[in-house]
């Protein structure tokens, strides 16, 4: 074989050779890469995998933390609980401290985020799950569910259940087992009641501040509710990152007057004829700026005990104009809500977990999850061109190639 048919052939392969390195490169990293296919927790049912966590009295150096001297004596929540004539006789907005945030972490799991942020990427949405202490079902379905997943669409997102104390030292232990086994809880010293869902709602904003600050978004949600996460997090990477906040818009409502009202609201609590825009408690967004601010700003105003409420006045006070969209909170069928929405009120458990809605969520939510990691049809018809196209180069360039060096030797020997 000539020189010139032997450089032509060495040049023809190495290229051949450099095209599929490169094709194999690009293959593996978008389709077979390890982010690309992650294990089954963090697709569905299956708890987060939370490595090296250490015991829950030795995690936190918070004084609220340190073990009493009597530790089957609950504490003493007296000088906690809100002094309501002092708070009605503050303004309603002041440059002064007014509505201090006085309690301390109980339950930190203050490396919750750096657990789930193990790859380096930051953390994309925090969901705080507003529950009572004996909720057990319902965090288990949380868990089982949306509360299991840890990633959608290459955006790492985190669940935390959040929850007073009580005054019942086995329902704290109880808890205190259930965290060791999770570690998804965040406590501060206070009582686990309806009238403290405002400091509830503000400690978890507390903690994005303090321990998750790099956090895209925040979700707030009632533990009675289900979540179509992937929608959320569709929905979202198309959102304002700062200054954001939506969910099932109140505008204008009107205080309740009436004294047999769950929300009964007395002239001396809240003066004013009608309150500032705010999204309904059970489930809004908004961007990890504003929650910040909305933590940083609370202790100026005077305190109400409708978490919501509150949260648009700070709001307001921020100016911050929280945005309206039906998808948050549905009043639809469960099947139906979660394949065109994000959020579905339900009943809370009182005895076990709902299969139906655990197994509704899987069939339409979960599929969407699992889906995001398959090969797409039209990466496989590229894949199987490019093979076709490769192959019949290879084929004729090898045939023009022999035929040539063929032809060649003819001539030499002519010659």
């Amino acid at each position: 074989m000539c020189l010139r048919t032997y450089s032509l052939m060495r040049i023809f392969y190495t290229i051949v050779f450099v095209y599929i390195f490169i094709v194999g490169l690009l293959v593996g990293y978008s389709v077979i890469a390890p982010d690309a296919r992650p294990s089954s927790s963090t697709l569905t049912t299956a708890q987060p995998t939370i490595p090296g966590i250490l015991d829950l009295s030795e995690e936190t150096s918070n004084k609220s933390d340190i073990p009493r001297k009597r530790e089957e004596s609950p504490p003493t929540y007296k000088e906690k609980v809100p002094n309501w004539d002092n708070i009605t006789t503050v303004p309603l907005f002041s440059d002064e401290v007014i509505n201090p945030h006085p309690f301390s972490f109980t339950i930190a799991n203050r490396d919750a985020c750096f657990r789930r942020n193990d790859t380096g990427d930051g953390i994309f949405l925090v969901i705080l799950v507003k529950c009572r202490l004996n909720e057990t079902y319902d965090r288990q379905q949380i868990r089982q569910t949306w509360g299991g997943v840890t990633q959608v669409l290459g955006q790492r997102t985190l669940t935390m259940f959040l929850v007073g104390q009580s005054t019942d030292p086995a329902t704290n232990r109880k808890l205190r087992d259930e965290d060791n086994d999770h570690h998804d809880f965040i406590q501060e010293d206070f009582i686990d009641a309806y009238h403290n869902m405002t400091h509830k709602t503000i400690m978890g904003l507390k903690w994005v501040a303090t321990f998750c600050p790099q956090a895209s978004y925040v979700l707030s949600i009632d533990s009675d509710m289900t979540l179509n996460i992937y929608n959320l997090v569709v929905r979202l990477t198309q959102m304002p990152r700062t200054s954001f906040a939506e969910g099932n818009l109140r505008v204008d409502p009107r205080p309740h007057r009436k004294r047999e009202s769950k929300w009964y609201t007395p002239y001396e609590m809240y003066p004013e004829p009608s309150y500032a825009p705010f999204l309904n408690g059970a489930c809004y967004a908004m961007s990890g700026d504003v929650a910040s601010s909305v933590y940083r700003e609370s202790v100026h105003v005077r305190f109400l005990q409708w978490d919501d409420v509150f949260v648009g006045l700070v709001m307001k006070r921020l100016g911050v104009e929280p945005k309206l969209s039906p998808l948050y909170e549905q009043f639809l069928a469960v099947r139906v809500a979660l394949r065109h929405g994000i959020g579905k009120g339900l009943r809370h458990n009182t005895y076990k977990v709902n299969e139906y809605v655990i197994k509704t969520w899987r069939n339409i939510v979960g599929k969407n999850l699992r889906e995001q990691y398959e090969t797409p049809t039209y990466v496989l018809a590229l894949l199987l061109f490019n093979a076709c196209f490769i192959s019949a180069v290879f084929i004729c360039c090898s045939i023009y190639i022999y035929t040539t060096a063929d032809w060649e030797k003819t001539e030499t020997l002519r010659v």
